[in-house]
């Protein structure tokens, strides 16, 4: 990557990401969803908006709409989201994010994704380890453990931060989505709409509305709907290359409730 695209990814994260969310006006009862990329938000947001909207039916654009991300291109989509707003944000910890509910996946199957979201779905041509040089410079936007160790590693709102784990959500998912609603300021959705928010919110229905949108299918590992795998690091991080990993992300690992053992 070169060093413009690089400076570009680093200006986002740490100058207009911060003053989208100053911007976005600051409303009590918002509750904001944060990650790190390919941590598993958009499966999240998709459920939610279609047990809140069943005629949403997993359109990307009707949860981007009602449930935006957090840009200064997005402004105007956060603004008129409905109340109380639901927003999704990667950004740092920042003092103005008062009602966080942190998404955390395994850093290592995290950047697996991160590195077909950036790469192979760009057609770029570029292995893993040559990517892997880049994401350890911050070539692409803060590292997974700089994020985790943001969001975890001190005391992020005057409650304590509840965290979500990607890995739990995919084992059990109505759970982890009753536990996301009770965090908010929506009240009486039926368990019901939940299970069929759920089974509706499948790889096979995102894949579905990104050929719509895109026109044509995509191979597998180039959609943005890759299917969430787990434990995908082991065929890509080599010992060598996992031991570099490790240097930086032992300490997040931990943090997050990982261990070299899963």
């Amino acid at each position: 990557m070169n060093r413009l695209v690089a400076l570009l990814n680093h200006g986002r994260v740490r100058l207009t990401l911060p003053l989208a969310h100053r911007l976005i006006g600051d409303e009590a009862q918002d509750t904001y969803l944060v990650s790190f990329p390919r941590s598993g938000s958009t499966w999240l947001r998709t459920i939610v908006i279609n047990a809140l909207y069943p005629e949403a039916d997993s359109n990307p654009e009707v949860f981007n709409r009602l449930f935006p991300g957090v840009s200064i291109l997005r402004l105007g989509l956060v603004r008129r989201a409905p109340r109380p707003r639901l927003i999704s944000t990667h950004a740092l910890r920042l003092p103005v994010i008062k009602r966080p509910i942190y998404l955390v996946r395994d850093g290592r199957d995290a950047v697996v994704s991160y590195y077909h979201y950036t790469i192979t779905r760009q057609n770029r041509e570029l292995t893993f380890e040559h990517w892997l040089d880049g994401y350890l410079l911050g070539h692409y936007g803060p590292r997974w453990d700089q994020h985790v160790e943001s969001w975890l590693g001190q005391q992020a709102t005057p409650e304590p931060l509840k965290v979500l784990r990607f890995e739990r959500l995919k084992a059990e998912p109505l759970e982890v989505v009753k536990e996301f609603f009770a965090c908010t300021a929506l009240e009486g959705l039926e368990e019901a709409r939940m299970v069929t928010a759920i089974a509706n919110a499948s790889i096979e229905k995102g894949r579905k509305w990104e050929a719509i949108q895109l026109g044509g299918e995509k191979k597998s590992d180039a959609s943005f709907y890759r299917g969430g795998k787990t434990g995908q690091w082991q065929s890509y991080l080599t010992p060598a290359l996992e031991a570099r990993f490790m240097e930086v992300s032992a300490g997040a690992l931990r943090l997050a409730g990982y261990d070299r053992a899963e």
